[in-house]
Formats: C-alpha cells, structure tokens, sequence
C-alpha cells in the first residue's frame, strides 16, 4: 500500500470509516446475545485490523501530526470497543450498553476517529 498514491489513501481512509463504524451493530449483537466471535483482546489490539496493519505500513516520512492523531484515536477506539465488549460478554447488558451510551468513552471514541478520518481524507498527506 502507497500512502502517497491519492487512490490507495483514499480506499483506505474510505474502509476504515466503513469497517469501524459496523463495530457499533457488532456491539450490539453482543450485548444483545451476551456472546461474540471475537474477544476483547482480540478487539484492543488496534494493529490487528486491516486500517491497522495499514497504518503500520505508513512510512516514517508520511507520519505528520495528523497521521499521529489518527493512529493514537484509532487506537483510542479499539480500546473503548474492547471494554464495551468485556461487558457484553460478562453479561451485564446495563453497563455494557450504558459503556455505548452518547457522552461514553466508545461514542466519543467512535466520533472523533470518524470526524479525523474524514478531515484526514479531505486532506491527505502530500
């Protein structure tokens, strides 16, 4: 993948934006099932994600501010989903969909990525 191609930056910003914000209906489910294919571990580790192992590869020279702003909330996001799900799984369906509540660390997590990665994508690295 090639952060200075327009293209290649553009369908990946356009897939992380598609692929996070499916993790809202993925929490969903898990309260509402108390169970999950994947676990919170698995969830946290934010360099396991396709946007992840992308972000990794991005060269040292295409890493500006907003580059480091987007991985530290892409990180931000993958922890925050990973404790709405060790709720889910735990059983209590209260906190955990309180944990996804507006004003919660999940939602403001959720935005913010989606907010930066749509700025990032208007302004792409040169």
């Amino acid at each position: 993948m090639d952060i200075s191609s327009h293209s290649d930056f553009a369908e990946q910003v356009f897939a992380a934006v598609a692929s996070h914000g499916r993790w809202k209906k993925r929490l969903v489910a898990a309260i509402e099932a108390g169970d999950s294919e994947w676990t919170p571990e698995e969830v946290r580790d934010c360099h396991q994600c396709r946007f992840g192992h992308w972000l990794d590869s991005v060269p040292d020279g295409f890493q500006d501010d907003m580059f480091v702003e987007v991985f530290k909330l892409h990180e931000r996001f993958h922890e925050a989903a990973a404790d709405v799900l060790a709720l889910a799984l735990s059983g209590d369906k209260a906190a955990a969909a309180e944990a996804m509540a507006v004003g919660s660390d999940y939602a403001r997590a959720s935005t913010k990525l989606i907010t930066v990665l749509a700025k990032w994508h208007a302004s792409p690295p040169s």
